[in-house]
């Protein structure tokens, strides 16, 4: 495994569940850009401003890949994988998920790392 790859792993609440399921689900299909921005706002319009620069760099450049998605319950795992310096971004979209209710599963301070 590379520096550069983690998972993302989240509960989220049980109302939301199917909404959660169809943004993590699309992530690991590819769909960021205008997809992701849909999903954030309709979670959070809050988290959209967040995550406003990090979207820029995701669709224009960096370019991450989101990929082996799991359901156990409301707990979602996927892993995600990008270039040099992908943990500054992660972080962002770390808050951005909180912000939206999920709770973040980490026993470190770290966003995903596996």
């Amino acid at each position: 495994m590379s520096d550069n790859q983690f998972a993302i792993d989240i509960n989220v609440p049980q109302a939301q569940l199917s909404d959660w399921v169809v943004l993590i689900q699309g992530l690991c299909d590819g769909q960021l850009g205008a997809y992701l921005e849909e999903r954030l706002e309709a979670l959070n319009p809050d988290s959209l401003a967040l995550m406003d620069k990090v979207l820029d760099d995701w669709c224009n450049y960096s370019r991450p890949t989101f990929y082996e998605f799991e359901q156990q319950g409301n707990r979602l795992r996927c892993h995600a994988e990008g270039p040099t310096g992908f943990h500054r971004d992660l972080e962002v979209f770390r808050e951005a998920l909180v912000l939206c209710g999920a709770t973040v599963n980490v026993e470190d301070k770290s966003l995903l790392e596996l």
